[in-house]
């Protein structure tokens, strides 16, 4: 029996590969399989960029939906139940704390553009630089004119 062979990969290393990962589905029009995985690339770079610069994309795209409900007048959430809220589609494509067979409804195109940026983003924060990937590069840019 040979041993098992164990490769060592930087949280970093593993969100850029989400991050690809999430715009190849993306543009397959994959969306479920683009919010998992920016999902997943979103909350690895989100903790690494909160612990460099004390803020992450989450915490930001809550705040403006907070300045929103206060502009409108609407009764104000607060930050972790906004947070909770955006993360919602994410949380239900990945867990199944119901433990039903039950279905969820989105747009999921709009979701996976949403958590994608924010995980982009989240890479930008953290390691001060956008993933090498070409793809990515020309799907931000394009996204963000």
């Amino acid at each position: 029996m040979s041993p098992i062979e164990k490769t060592r990969v930087s949280k970093r290393y593993i969100a850029r590969i989400q991050i690809s990962g999430a715009v190849e589905a993306l543009l397959q029009e994959s969306w479920i399989c683009s919010i998992t995985l920016a999902g997943a690339a979103e909350e690895i770079c989100g903790k690494i960029a909160k612990s460099k610069v004390g803020w992450n994309m989450a915490e930001s795209f809550a705040q403006y939906d907070l300045k929103i409900q206060e502009f409108m007048g609407w009764p104000r959430a607060v930050m972790p139940v906004q947070i909770n809220t955006n993360n919602r589609a994410r949380n239900e494509l990945k867990h199944n704390s119901r433990g039903l067979n039950h279905h969820v409804e989105f747009d999921f195109k709009y979701e996976a553009e949403e958590i994608l940026m924010r995980a982009i983003k989240n890479y930008l924060l953290a390691f001060d630089c956008l993933p090498r990937d070409p793809l990515v590069r020309a799907w931000y840019d394009d996204f963000t004119r």
